[in-house]
């Protein structure tokens, strides 16, 4: 089972905290990536490799009614 690292950053692009788990498939680890963490900008990590990079999200008009 692979294993991976999900990095929550700062506005800066800093590491503030790290998650470490383990799923079956680089899917379900972007599943739990993009929950994991809220809106804050994010990297998803295999061992060396980087698998996603998601910037930080911002409400659009449909989040704000």
């Amino acid at each position: 089972m692979p294993s991976y690292q999900l990095y929550l950053l700062d506005d800066g692009g800093r590491i503030k905290q790290s998650v470490a788990f383990d799923t079956a498939s680089d899917a379900e680890a972007r599943s739990f990536a993009e929950v994991e963490g809220g809106e804050r900008p994010k990297e998803l990590w295999s061992g060396a490799q980087v698998i996603a990079q998601y910037p930080p999200r911002r409400p659009d008009a449909s989040d704000l009614s």
